[in-house]
């Protein structure tokens, strides 16, 4: 049979639009070369498939006309590959590595999870807040009231939107690795490792499964083992069985494998050319793995070396544009961590910049990126008191991930989720109380249908999303239905997590906190003791968590008139906040705060204000005149100064 035939060079040149058609013409005559009529009433029978072709339509895609939308391709190659009788496995990694294809012909690049021509693409992770309890004092005078930050220091859940973890391998010949479907009909008895290890990766990313994650490494490590030691492929392995460990640590918090993903990442920075594309992406991650550590132990120099190599990353040539955006929002995410915010602002809206302009030219390859942006950026401004801002950055987030979602729900329902989930901490910050509930509950609502299918995958998205929507409840005043969701998202937190998971121990915080915000010490205070105790163990003593708790506990000690101590524990934090963290850190900043207002509670109104002097230039400084910090330390230092002028006439007067 003739068919459809491929064309001519003259016809069709050689690039990547060609390299599309060739690999479809070899799925084609693989299929028995059916006429055009017959293949579209197969996708037409299917009721499963993403699209839809007319035989018209068929016909313009094999001679290369023009580039189809991607559902209308997929449904094409799907019912192409079926007449093969293989697996579904095997359909996946072709259908991946047409994907692949089809992105670089419309003008983007290949997607996360997918083998690429090109680098591993850094892991991106969306800052998904669950904190309620780093407390500031801002009422002077009075018993303080605690008030939640925006987030503790690198303690964000890993958005299933990120960047990472991308299965990049070097140029094929022809587009395509024909010895897939020419070697035999059965195409998994003729996978290479690599292609092993893109099909068990496509696997875990759709089950979510820990032994999914598990056989993914294993074949990640045979293709690493197989992998000759000057390939060009070698560091983009090494680089992505490191980030599939990085996933298992944070899934399992086995430090083991962290150091094994640090180590491998350390291999994949050496031998990789830093000539090529493939190096700025190598180093991001490396990064990423370090400052993930710096997460689990408080060891500061691995954050000043994550730092460090995430601003190498970015400024290092040459990069894609396509990538580039994701190596900017890791540097963000970096320099935020140390109070670092114009730059780090900078780097976001950079990104946000890259990716628009990007999303404008290919919508449906970019807009997926685009949300991901917008939202890290939201939590940037939000950091820097510019809420409506965030919020702005928010609702586009949401805006476009509810479009997506709408197409297509399985691929991005979890992404609208988190997405939801941090707008309801923006409305919360800008006094929308009901908006800010709304978004949240609906947050939740999506996670519990997810973690119904896939417990595996989303039950610690579930707990998360509630613990955000305890918090909104909590910041809208209902100190009722917050305490409630709070006990309940700590006992899910230890049947999904474990006792000892920092998230689980940042829940009992948490939970600690609305007993305090309702008054209720006297549950408040054990809970904080033994939740220090316990972060001290499980973290270390230095790590910020471990800091925050400390914080946390000497705020509800003064409250319950146990000053002495109060002020004890305070020296302590705020000490130790500064050497882990810098001087300039909000949470240093926040500490501080503290501390002063309770040595004037004690009677040293002169020291107090003092102390909030320095403190208000220190905030002027670092987070601007208007940043709601700033102008709650202006209050202090103005109640401060009017108490040691009533002091120096009540001693006139006598």
């Amino acid at each position: 049979m003739v068919g459809i035939r491929m064309p001519d060079e003259q016809q069709l040149p050689p690039g990547p639009r060609r390299d599309l058609a060739a690999a479809l013409h070899d799925l084609y005559a693989l299929a028995g070369k059916p006429a055009a009529r017959t293949i579209s009433a197969w996708i037409r029978d299917q009721d499963d498939l993403p699209g839809t072709l007319s035989h018209e339509g068929v016909s313009a895609v094999l001679r290369g006309s023009g580039t189809p939308r991607w559902a209308n391709l997929e449904s094409l190659v799907r019912v192409l590959v079926e007449q093969q009788r293989v697996g579904k496995a095997d359909i996946d990694i072709v259908v991946t590595r047409i994907h692949t294809l089809w992105r670089i012909a419309d003008g983007g690049p290949p997607s996360a999870g997918e083998p690429s021509p090109a680098a591993p693409d850094p892991q991106e992770t969306e800052q998904y807040e669950e904190t309620v309890s780093d407390a500031e004092t801002s009422q002077p005078g009075a018993a303080p009231a605690a008030r939640a930050t925006s987030q503790l220091p690198g303690r964000h859940r890993k958005a299933r939107s990120s960047d990472g973890n991308t299965l990049d391998w070097a140029p094929w010949n022809s587009g395509i690795d024909k010895r897939l479907w020419r070697s035999s009909r059965k195409w998994g008895a003729s996978m290479t490792s690599r292609d092993q290890a893109s099909s068990a990766w496509a696997r875990f990313k759709r089950t979510g499964s820990l032994a999914d994650l598990d056989a993914a490494i294993s074949a990640f490590q045979a293709a690493a083992q197989t992998a000759p030691l000057d390939h060009l492929d070698r560091a983009a392995i090494l680089s992505n069985l490191s980030g599939a460990l990085r996933t298992r640590f944070e899934r399992t918090g086995s430090l083991a494998d962290l150091d094994q993903a640090i180590a491998l990442a350390e291999q994949a920075a050496g031998e990789g050319s830093t000539d090529n594309s493939r190096h700025p992406a190598i180093l991001s991650n490396l990064s990423g793995a370090l400052r993930a550590r710096f997460e689990r132990t408080g060891n500061r120099s691995d954050l000043d070396r994550a730092i460090a190599l995430a601003e190498r990353a970015a400024s290092e040539g040459p990069i894609e544009a396509s990538r580039h955006p994701a190596i900017l929002s890791n540097l963000a995410t970096m320099l935020s961590e140390v109070g670092r915010w114009e730059e780090a602002l900078a780097a976001a809206e950079e990104a946000v910049h890259i990716r628009r302009q990007l999303a404008e030219t290919n919508p449906d390859a970019y807009e997926p990126d685009l949300a991901l942006s917008l939202s890290n950026l939201g939590t940037m401004l939000s950091e820097v008191g510019r809420w409506e801002e965030a919020l702005a950055a928010a609702e586009e987030a949401v805006h476009i991930r509810r479009q997506l979602a709408e197409t297509n729900p399985d691929a991005y329902e979890p992404d609208l989720a988190l997405s939801l989930s941090n707008l309801g901490n923006r409305m919360s910050e800008v006094g929308r109380w009901e908006e800010a509930l709304a978004a949240a509950e609906e947050a939740v609502h999506i996670h519990q249908q997810l973690a119904e299918t896939n417990p595996d995958a989303y039950a610690p998205d579930l707990t998360a999303s509630q613990s955000n929507l305890a918090r909104a409840y909590l910041a809208a005043g209902d100190l009722y239905r917050a305490t409630q969701l709070y006990e309940r998202t700590l006992v899910d937190s230890e049947r999904v997590l474990g006792p000892n998971h920092p998230d689980t121990l940042i829940s009992r915080n948490n939970l600690a906190g609305a007993y305090e915000s309702a008054g209720d010490l006297g549950r408040a205070i054990p809970l904080y003791e033994r939740t220090l105790v316990d972060f001290e163990r499980v973290l270390g003593p230095n790590h910020p968590d471990t800091l925050n708790a400390g914080g946390s506990l000497a705020v509800s000690y003064a409250q319950a008139g146990r000053i002495d101590e109060a002020i004890t524990l305070l020296e302590r934090v705020t000490a130790d906040f500064e050497r882990v963290l810098g001087p300039d850190h909000p949470h240093t900043l926040s500490a501080r705060n503290n501390l002063a207002l309770w040595r004037g509670e004690v009677g040293d109104a002169a020291g107090a204000a003092a102390a909030f002097a320095d403190l208000l230039a220190d905030r002027e400084r670092v987070l601007g005149p208007e940043h709601p910090d700033t102008l709650t330390t202006r209050e202090n230092l103005a109640h401060w100064r009017e108490q040691v002028r009533g002091a120096a006439v009540h001693q006139s007067t006598d």
